[in-house]
């Protein structure tokens, strides 16, 4: 039997020199498995470069956005003084000496009180007189 496959060419040489073929197919084996490897672990740099990209252009984005909050939050804080002086400014222009304010302005300033939390019970006006409920609300 050994003959018979002996004479069959490519199996005869296989047969016949059987430690070199498991030899050469051990060795494409291993390169195979080398290969895997190393494209698995180029693969997985790769990755890691994507999302180091992708975090630098992420805090290039947060930088700029972090420096238009800042220059807009300085506009803002103008605004405001610019805005409180006016007021301030128009309140002392407004008042007459002894005069009492309109019920109406009254009722404004309870609820501008209200709206910033204040605790009325320290503004008589606010509390109404006793037997009486508070200001109306402004609407």
């Amino acid at each position: 039997m050994l003959d018979r496959l002996k004479g069959l060419g490519p199996i005869a040489w296989i047969i016949g020199n059987w430690q070199l073929v498991l030899a050469i197919a051990g060795g494409a084996v291993l390169v195979l498995a080398g290969t895997y490897f190393l494209g698995r672990s180029h693969g997985y740099d790769s990755c890691e470069a994507e999302q180091l990209e992708t975090m630098r252009e992420a805090k290039a984005l947060e930088d700029a956005s972090e420096g238009a909050a800042a220059g807009e939050r300085e506009a803002d804080t103008g605004t405001i003084a610019t805005n409180k002086e006016k007021r301030d400014a128009a309140i002392d222009a407004a008042g007459e000496e002894g005069a009492a304010p309109s019920p109406s302005r009254t009722a404004l300033n309870c609820e501008r009180l209200r709206a910033a939390g204040a605790d009325l019970d320290e503004f008589p006006a606010c509390r109404g007189r006793a037997g009486q409920a508070q200001a109306p609300a402004y609407r």
